[in-house]
């Protein structure tokens, strides 16, 4: 497992949208922390994605950040991308919580 991250700049998120943006606007070689928060992914919402590769997402704390909700939670586009998402929790999804494709 990867070292915990750094959570002294860690970032506030309010709403699924704001998750979903933060996750658009990673680049290759980013780590993004998130301050710990419980969300609900709106039904009909569009799936975060993850489209770059060696992107790290986690959250300050262990299962800190709780993603509630249907249909998939988080979608990285190239199955051969690598990507760490840590501290997570997902729950409620009517498929896989994460999508590799």
């Amino acid at each position: 497992c990867p070292s915990p991250p750094d959570s002294s700049s860690c970032i506030i998120i309010e709403t699924y949208r704001e998750f979903y943006d933060k996750l658009k606007d990673a680049r290759a070689g980013d780590t993004i922390v998130f301050c710990d928060f419980s969300i609900q992914k709106p039904e009909g919402s569009r799936t975060a994605s993850i489209d770059e590769t060696n992107v790290h997402i986690a959250c300050q704390s262990t299962l800190g950040c709780n993603i509630k909700g249907g249909g998939s939670h988080v979608r990285v586009g190239d199955s051969n991308a690598k990507v760490t998402i840590q501290g997570f929790s997902f729950v409620g999804a009517e498929k896989s919580a994460l999508r590799f494709e």
